[in-house]
């Protein structure tokens, strides 16, 4: 209801209004400010303008009041915007790459060298050159036969052991699984008959070989105590 009172209101104030404006065209006023226009403007008396005007200027507005719109900001006002500090707007910067540091060339793997020579009763003489171990324990295989050396503070060994097989190979191994092999042929071996105790640790096992009937604590008792030369062996004489 109270809407469609406004809208009343509204419509009788801008009626009101083109009556004031067409009166006023045509008075006195309109004649003297802009002249005569028209014949319907000289078939108005003085009295009727007068009352016309009199009439239309004691009305006041009673239309509703309108809900104020927003101030919009000027055309030409001026307008800040925010901006950020030149820090933020470069580029990022990247962290510094890791400075590379001299890494040493790993050491090429060490020169091992062996040499296997027969010599007499069917012995071979084993000589080991290995400079990057010195002091090294090492592990020398032959036919089945393990046993233990250990290098000098040059990195060398020297030893004479006795063949097992004609066809006598020799393999040495260190402990980081660096190693050397060494084959040579021996052809006495038929002429010898051979065998071989092994133990790991103080086991207490010994090897006792009695030459041409001799007892124990006789000449020609062979054993790690008493072990013989090669001379004696190869003349096929009783030991001393």
């Amino acid at each position: 209801m109270a809407r469609t009172r406004e809208i009343l209101t509204v419509v009788g104030t801008l009626a009101c209004a083109a009556g004031i404006g067409f009166v006023m065209q045509n008075s006195e006023v309109a004649e003297k400010r802009y002249g005569k226009t028209t014949d319907e403007s000289e078939a108005l008396t003085g009295a009727s303008v007068s009352d016309a005007i009199l009439d239309v200027q004691e009305i006041k507005l009673t239309s509703a009041e309108i809900a104020a719109t927003p101030k919009l900001p000027e055309a030409d006002a001026e307008i800040t915007t925010a901006s950020a500090p030149q820090s933020q707007l470069s580029e990022p910067e990247l962290p510094a790459l890791a400075e590379t540091t001299n890494v040493e060339p790993v050491a090429p793997a060490c020169d091992i060298t062996v040499e296997a020579r027969p010599v007499a009763a069917a012995m071979v003489d084993l000589q080991m050159t290995a400079a990057c171990f010195p002091n090294e324990r090492m592990t020398v295989h032959h036919n089945g036969m393990i046993f233990t050396e250990t290098t000098s503070d040059t990195g060398m060994a020297s030893m004479t052991v006795p063949a097992l097989a004609e066809q006598a190979v020799f393999i040495f191994a260190f402990s980081n699984g660096d190693g050397a092999v060494a084959q040579t042929v021996v052809e006495e071996i038929k002429d010898y008959d051979r065998s071989v105790l092994q133990r790991k640790g103080n086991a207490g096992f010994e090897i006792h070989a009695r030459e041409f009937g001799a007892d124990y604590g006789e000449p020609g008792q062979l054993w790690r105590g008493a072990p013989g030369v090669i001379p004696t062996a190869v003349a096929g004489i009783v030991g001393v």
